[in-house]
């Protein structure tokens, strides 16, 4: 196999994008060629990804344009992506979300290359908007396979598009726990930058600020907490898609604005998460969280909503639990459980590591990738 094509809106930091990026990094590793094509230009993964190889080229899609505009800039960005296909001519085109898969698919059928899309999310896009699920169909048909990153993704998918029953593939996502060596030693040195003393509990919510990353529940959930636990602090970690102002206004709200801190883009997790005592997901939808593989890497205990692949990553992981969508007393109190096992079994952060080592590492999601590549 000498190339693969990748297909995907952006390079903006995701959890579908670092995904890509390190399957792509991991491909170029072991001597195989990485294009990368994104309908938009730039994004925060791009100079990691040219350092280590990977070529890429930009479609001419601009979000801040009005509807008919952009409809035009896809299209024009499709006729550009055909004529990369038909001229380089790829071993295997592989498409990440919904329009990367379309974009994917209808150019690897022209251009007459093997295509595998991937679902990294559960298909509420459909139920909002339904003319994706006509173009998820498309998509899934074109396709040779499709990949899907957790069970409860895979039986989602199958619910709404059963042909996909001989199509579909479970590969999990994966995650470098080399960056998350010797995080213990740099532990107080990154608690006394982020100004947290030996009392304080830190809470870590890694997501994007989106609606449906469910923040709102979050800091109804913490402002209950926070009075059982004057010493608690929340980190939430993650870029603004338009929403932080009005968290600000909410925490200030429920009177703990003093004790929220929004740490935006964080380039380094790891080095963040050593200083942190408790990991929180509280989303409304989800395929199979990267936040929740970091905060095990880190060894933290989990609280997290009990969507998509939640349940399967957290299953045999010690000291964390599930909660309902939405279930404000039920996040605060499985956050107050972990707050008051901290440190009272001291095997189960070995174990938390051990589990993300053995089942979701970069290598085993690499290795599960090359085997579908080959069969294609």
């Amino acid at each position: 196999m000498k190339s693969i094509l990748f297909v995907i809106g952006s390079l903006d930091r995701g959890g579908a994008e670092i995904q890509l990026s390190r399957l792509a990094i991991a491909l170029k590793q072991n001597g195989i060629n990485v294009h990368i094509f994104t309908l938009s230009l730039g994004g925060d993964l791009t100079g990691n990804l040219l350092e280590n190889g990977a070529t890429i080229s930009h479609g001419y899609l601009n979000y801040g344009t009005n509807f008919i505009s952009r409809v035009l800039l896809i299209f024009i960005s499709w006729v550009k992506l055909i004529f990369i296909c038909i001229k380089s001519k790829p071993c295997i085109i592989h498409g990440f979300l919904p329009l990367g898969n379309f974009l994917a698919s209808t150019s690897a059928f022209i251009a007459r290359v093997k295509c595998v899309t991937s679902k990294r999310a559960l298909g509420t896009h459909q139920d909002i908007n339904s003319l994706w699920r006509y173009i998820d169909n498309m998509s899934n048909y074109l396709s040779n396979v499709v990949t899907a990153n957790s069970l409860g993704v895979v039986n989602d998918a199958l619910l709404r598009e059963r042909f996909l029953k001989d199509k579909i593939k479970l590969v999990y996502n994966g995650i470098d726990l080399d960056n998350y060596s010797d995080l213990l030693v740099k532990r107080e040195k990154n608690r006394q930058i982020l100004k947290l003393s030996n009392r304080e509990i830190a809470i870590i919510c890694i997501a994007n600020l989106i609606p449906y990353k469910g923040h709102n529940d979050l800091l109804l959930a913490f402002s209950y907490l926070s009075k059982r636990f004057p010493n608690i602090k929340l980190f939430l970690a993650g870029d603004d898609r338009g929403i932080q102002e009005k968290l600000t206004h909410k925490a200030k709200e429920l009177s703990i604005e003093n004790k929220i801190i929004f740490c935006g883009i964080v380039n380094d997790i790891p080095e963040l998460l050593s200083a942190m005592d408790i990991g929180v997901l509280t989303s409304h939808e989800e395929g199979f969280s990267n936040a929740i593989m970091e905060y095990l890497s880190a060894g933290l205990p989990v609280v997290a909503t009990n969507v998509g692949g939640n349940e399967e990553i957290l299953l045999n992981a010690p000291g964390c639990y599930l909660c309902r969508v939405k279930d404000i007393e039920g996040i605060s109190s499985n956050l107050a459980k972990a707050a008051n096992e901290l440190d009272s079994n001291p095997s189960d952060r070995t174990l938390r590591i051990k589990l993300i080592k053995d089942n979701y590492s970069v290598d085993n999601m690499f290795t599960n990738y090359l085997k579908i590549y080959y069969r294609l």
